[in-house]
């Protein structure tokens, strides 16, 4: 797997490239740089998509800072941007699909977290509240991958998603407070829907926090004059859950065969021909399935 990138500094991404190529090596504040050993960070052999910069596959030279790659600050410039209370509250604007509804916002409060960790667990807590049904929770559906997006707030708490990947322009910086990175996003989808899933193995540090775009003072509304208003946050979007569909067909499969097998038994008498017809269903469902599989591992 790999996540697609997009440039704010002409660059930036093939000094990404170069850094998931070296070895792992001390960074000027004495951290371990683990980028070329995650198991979700940008492989070597994937492409970074950059929207305004040249690369050395198309003949153009690319300007390469001297320095280690840092994704952290933009330009290299330090930051001191902390998530804190203070007088105002901080909201993670979270795009999701609730029960038997479009996509709706939902507003996290991260005023109180101080690590990485906090945030998965809430956030996963947040989208576990919207299966408020318990049948709802057997959907064949789950998250799929997490992405910074720019979106149109409509009435009743409705979003469309319009841009992908996005964060708020530097003029929005009075409403919006994050980390400015060279790149965008500021993490990979890959990454951050695995720690979405394992909150444990998340950063001890406010990291994602920190570069994650937050609403401030208030939460988001529409705009009585226009009646939408846009916003940036995140977007969880659903896909189906394959493994529990493959689950469940088998499930079903062996408790049908082994039905008909025991009906035709007793009915036609006839043992031997009821579990040979039950066997050729079973390798037939078990062959459909696994082309299946392979389609969706090509595609």
């Amino acid at each position: 797997m790999y996540d697609d990138f997009v440039e704010l500094r002409p660059g930036a991404a093939e000094e990404l490239r170069l850094a998931l190529h070296a070895p792992s090596q001390q960074t000027p504040s004495g951290q371990l740089s683990t980028f070329s050993n995650h198991p979700h960070s940008v492989q070597p052999s994937g492409t970074v998509t950059t929207a305004n910069s040249t690369s050395q596959h198309t003949g153009f030279p690319v300007p390469i800072n001297t320095a280690p790659y840092d994704p952290r600050p933009l330009n290299g410039r330090p930051t001191a941007i902390t998530v804190t209370c203070g007088p105002e509250s901080k909201w993670l604007l979270v795009c999701a699909q609730a029960w038997q509804r479009p996509t709706s916002l939902l507003h996290l409060n991260v005023c109180s977290m101080t690590s990485d960790q906090e945030l998965f667990t809430e956030l996963r807590q947040l989208y576990i509240s919207l299966k408020k049904a318990w049948w709802s929770r057997l959907s064949m559906k789950v998250i799929r991958s997490i992405r910074y997006v720019q979106f149109e707030l409509h009435p009743k708490d409705l979003a469309d998603v319009r841009k992908v990947p996005d964060m708020p322009p530097e003029s929005r910086k009075e409403e919006y407070v994050y980390q400015s990175c060279d790149l965008i996003p500021a993490i990979g989808e890959n990454l951050i829907t695995h720690l979405f899933y394992h909150p444990h193995e998340a950063n001890e540090k406010a990291i994602t926090l920190i570069r994650s775009p937050k609403k401030r003072k208030q939460r988001l509304t529409v705009c009585a004059q226009i009646g939408t208003s846009l916003g940036w946050g995140i977007h969880l979007v659903e896909g189906w859950a394959w493994t529990r569909i493959l689950l469940l067909s088998l499930a079903l499969l062996f408790l049908g065969s082994l039905v008909f097998a025991i009906s035709w038994s007793v009915l036609e008498h006839d043992l031997q021909g009821a579990f040979g017809v039950a066997a050729y269903l079973v390798a037939l469902v078990a062959l459909s399935i696994g082309t299946v599989q392979a389609y969706i591992n090509q595609s």
